[in-house]
């Protein structure tokens, strides 16, 4: 069965309607689409604000579709919005991005010369700060999503992985390897910021065959608020992605003692040492920034193994 359109534009939000609707403002300002046909794809995740209303006052603007998806977190949002997409090429923003004027443009292009179905793609990110950037002891521990993302390379193919804001990817491909990992991304009943789920995903259409192909003139702009530089969001982040460190441990194959005892006392230990030396810079006035997050990276790699083998039977490995 054919596909409907040439592209779907995935954006997913969760109770961020002011933001929201600065994003499709911007898609409604850009110029007509020449060349090739697009539908926006708004995936309302367990909203409770007026995410429904401001997308319905955009019904004479986008070639958009607006769709529900109650169970709480971004991968689930993210699968529903494949799920309803019905385009060839899957271009997936997020819902407090500024894409530049040929933003689709570019991805189409770049689909089109690459033998469609080889690749998937990807382009920089420019922070847009709410206040002041945050200072740059934090900063250098930042992640992409709060600094900005650019592989200063010219365009073509490279080996590194792309933000969730700015990538695209044939849906054919992206269905084929199962989607998002729900045991991954961002949520709100989440007691950890658990990330990795653009990685994993990515990951898996590596080792199908696709290669990923840098754009660098399909650029977003990302709105940052406040929150997001302040110390408190970044280590949230650092154990974030420790915890899908610590879940990509769990997945390999090991004996049962190493991957049951050796391993969790291990990751104990450097746990505890990460904290130890924390504590160290505190009493002692070291370097308290860089010893705190490599303190909370190192208890979330110590709960992303556990909690992943405590969903694997003996000898096994996480799916």
């Amino acid at each position: 069965m054919g596909c409907a359109v040439d592209i779907s534009v995935v954006v997913c939000t969760w109770n961020n309607c002011e933001r929201l609707r600065s994003t499709l403002e911007a898609f409604a300002k850009c110029p007509a689409a020449d060349g090739f046909t697009w539908e926006l794809v708004v995936v309302a995740n367990n909203c409770s604000d007026r995410t429904a209303e401001v997308a319905y006052g955009f019904t004479r603007q986008l070639p958009w579709i607006y769709v529900e998806e109650p169970i709480q977190g971004l991968s689930h949002a993210r699968n529903r919005g494949l799920v309803t997409a019905r385009g060839e090429l899957i271009v997936f923003a997020d819902d407090d991005i500024e894409p530049c004027a040929d933003w689709l443009a570019l991805y189409w292009a770049a689909y089109r010369e690459n033998r469609p179905g080889t690749h998937l793609f990807g382009g920089p990110i420019v922070s847009r700060y709410e206040g002041d950037p945050p200072p740059p002891e934090v900063a250098s521990h930042a992640p992409a999503s709060v600094v900005g993302y650019d592989l200063d390379q010219p365009r073509g193919t490279t080996q590194e992985y792309f933000l969730s804001a700015n990538w695209a990817c044939p849906s054919e491909a992206l269905r084929q390897v199962g989607g998002f990992n729900t045991r991954l991304g961002i949520s709100g009943d989440a007691a950890v910021t658990i990330s990795g789920e653009e990685t994993d995903l990515q990951r898996r259409l590596r080792d199908a065959g696709l290669t990923p192909f840098y754009i660098p003139d399909a650029c977003v702009h990302h709105w940052v608020p406040r929150e997001k530089c302040a110390l408190a969001h970044i280590a949230a982040r650092s154990e974030g992605n420790g915890y899908y460190r610590g879940y990509l441990r769990a997945t390999a194959h090991a004996p049962w003692f190493r991957s049951r005892i050796e391993t969790p006392v291990r990751l104990l230990g450097k746990m505890t040492l990460a904290g130890t030396s924390y504590l160290g810079s505190v009493l002692m006035r070291g370097d308290r920034v860089t010893r705190y997050l490599r303190w909370r990276t190192a208890v979330g790699l110590f709960r992303g193994y556990r909690a992943a083998m405590r969903r694997t039977p003996r000898g096994g490995c996480v799916r």
